[in-house]
């Protein structure tokens, strides 16, 4: 009784244990459908896909211990790092930026990039020239321009009036003149200026126009027509300085400069490494940290929105519906089988200690 207790015992439990899975589907005979078919874990498959997500989303995958990890510097730092390495790695990057980004499946169309550019700068352009018109000359360049600088544009202009004058073209249109005036005066006048040499004269009032503009009075004469000139200019609104922005031979020569100045076509052709030259210091003691815990902070914030638009539990709770049920036997059987053999032999001790006793009884009470 013993051994039979034993072996119906051991018997039992890998039964139990194969029906847990077994058969896969349905069984029939005829219309009658026959009991325990199929197996618990197929006939529960769409409970148990229920609750496997409820399980992950409740105590495994929790807004807060993606929270918790998403704050661990550690992570941080390990993204952080990454992203150094593959700068590194881009910032030796000899190939072109066409080249580049063609190698990545990316492809520039330069001509609507150019037109892109070159639009976005007269915006730019149009945009400061629409602030700047209603205010006045001196509410941009009043605390710019002081009575140092008028000086200055003085002495500039002092200097360049000196070297017009002293110009031989000068004396030349002031003989001209000279000559222009006797004539006008019939033969008076150029029975008087017969005298004089007109050429000389000519040099004599150049030579005075020079020593003139060099004294302080000629200076000062300068100064004071600067001064008021600027004291005018400065009641201007700039807007009616500005108007010529908008004539259409000023945009497009100004669309001919942005196109060179900012040339879609040159950028493209420089080494990124060169491109990324300027710049490679800031991005890896400042940028990268910086952007490494911006995007940390927004994805903290952004667990709610991003867990209700995966919707984790009906995830899966899908995956588990469609799992196949010969491949979850194997998952279970290949991580417990070692216990589950244990409790098919524990069974069979069970059936046997059983088997025993009812020896014994039938023994004593017969």
């Amino acid at each position: 009784m013993v051994i039979i207790g034993a072996f119906i015992g051991g018997l039992t439990n890998s039964l139990a244990i194969k029906m847990l899975f077994r058969p896969y589907e349905p069984k029939f005979i005829g219309k009658f459908q026959i009991p325990f078919t199929p197996g618990l874990i197929p006939k529960r498959r769409d409970q148990l896909a229920q609750q496997m997500g409820k399980l992950v989303v409740q105590h495994l995958l929790t807004e807060e211990s993606i929270r918790k990890k998403l704050q661990d510097d550690e992570l941080k730092g390990i993204v952080k790092d990454k992203l150094i390495s593959e700068w590194s790695k881009l910032k030796e990057e000899h190939r072109s930026v066409d080249e580049w980004l063609s190698d990545l499946g990316i492809k520039i169309n330069k001509k609507d990039m150019q037109q892109f550019v070159t639009q976005k700068g007269l915006q730019q352009i149009d945009k400061v020239v629409v602030e700047w018109s209603t205010k006045t000359v001196d509410d941009s360049f009043g605390d710019f321009i002081s009575h140092e600088e008028v000086h200055q544009l003085t002495s500039f202009l002092q200097t360049k009036i000196l070297g017009i004058i002293s110009s031989e073209s000068t004396r030349f249109q002031l003989e001209k003149v000279v000559s222009n005036y006797v004539e006008s005066k019939g033969f008076l006048g150029n029975m008087l200026f017969s005298m004089v040499n007109r050429q000389e004269l000519s040099m004599k009032i150049q030579r005075l126009l020079i020593q003139y503009i060099q004294t302080e009075d000629g200076y000062q004469l300068l100064y004071k027509n600067v001064q008021k000139e600027w004291e005018q200019l400065k009641e201007q609104e700039l807007g009616t300085l500005l108007r010529f922005f908008y004539k259409e031979e000023v945009r497009t020569k100004m669309k001919a400069s942005l196109n060179q100045l900012l040339s879609v076509d040159k950028v493209l052709q420089l080494s990124v490494r060169t491109l990324l030259s300027p710049v490679n210091s800031n991005v890896t003691k400042e940028w990268i940290p910086l952007f490494t815990e911006k995007a940390f902070d927004m994805l903290v914030k952004q667990i709610p929105q991003i867990l209700k638009q995966l919707n984790i539990e009906k995830m899966v709770e899908a995956q588990v519906a469609t799992f196949p049920t010969k491949r979850m036997e194997e998952m279970v059987l290949s991580i417990s089988r070692k216990e589950f053999k244990w409790i098919t032999y524990l069974g069979a001790l069970l059936g046997g200690w059983i088997g025993l006793l009812q020896g014994l009884l039938l023994y004593f009470t017969n």
